[in-house]
């Protein structure tokens, strides 16, 4: 699989890539490792950076991890410390420290879940702070899978034509 990065992105050294990411966005790889699973898209404008906790002597910080699958949408801040596969973040969302997003799940556009927050499996979180507005059905793994296969193969279809 080919890991596309835009040239207007900023990438710190991330532990492992595959997937595309849109321009100006930022994965801070450098304060600990991120690893990101296949099939991925990152929006325009999204920043990544890991998890930390403070204290009483300086700070520590978590690695991140995101599973097969996951699209983040544009313009959203990631602090979270697992994102499962199949998962779907809409525009413009904030996710808090440590946050653990289980498979097949969807945070809805302006969504802010608090830190430590748990998204449960086959959920729809959306609101300011992230609440359960839903249930997501079964077929939610084989529509993401087909969403991100489709937008990877459009995207390296122009990337052929651009050439």
């Amino acid at each position: 699989m080919l890991s596309a990065v835009n040239l207007f992105c900023v990438v710190a050294r991330t532990s492992s890539l595959q997937g595309i990411i849109s321009e100006d966005s930022i994965l801070r790889g450098d304060l600990s490792s991120i690893k990101i699973g296949r099939y991925c898209r990152i929006g325009q404008g999204t920043v990544i950076r890991p998890p930390y906790k403070r204290f009483k002597k300086g700070v520590a910080f978590s690695p991140l991890v995101i599973g097969d699958f996951v699209t983040i949408e544009d313009g959203c801040v990631i602090q979270a410390s697992f994102i499962g596969s199949y998962v779907k973040i809409g525009r413009n969302c904030i996710v808090g420290q440590r946050c653990v997003l289980k498979d097949c799940c969807e945070l809805k556009d302006d969504t802010t879940l608090p830190s430590d927050s748990v998204v449960p499996p086959f959920t729809l979180y959306g609101g300011s702070p992230g609440i359960q507005k839903g249930n997501l059905t079964g077929a939610t793994e084989e529509l993401r899978k087909e969403e991100s296969r489709s937008f990877y193969l459009l995207f390296t279809k122009r990337q052929e034509l651009i050439k």
